[in-house]
């Protein structure tokens, strides 16, 4: 199990009970795969630099996941497959 920090960038334009549906998916998930949320830090609304789906602000927030490593490509495409996640950055620490 390793260690990893998961940036992703949400829709400005959703609406907060479906904000915290998006960020549920990416818990339950890594919880069902033996994995746990360590932290989450909501960054909030900033300024993007350059339009994302024709978006200029975004929602950054921020999570700190031990999960095994076979199951980020099956996370990632979780997360591809929502249109209102903008973004996303796996980084391993």
């Amino acid at each position: 199990m390793r260690n990893y920090e998961l940036i992703v960038i949400l829709s400005s334009k959703i609406e907060e009970d479906k904000q915290k549906k998006l960020l549920a998916i990416i818990t339950e998930f890594t919880e069902a795969n033996k994995g746990k949320v360590e932290k989450v830090n909501q960054w909030g609304k900033k300024e993007l630099t350059y339009d994302i789906k024709k978006q200029r602000e975004g929602i950054y927030v921020q999570f700190e996941i031990a999960i095994p490593e076979d199951k980020i490509p099956e996370l990632a495409k979780k997360i591809k497959a929502e249109d209102n996640i903008l973004r996303h950055l796996f980084i391993r620490i």
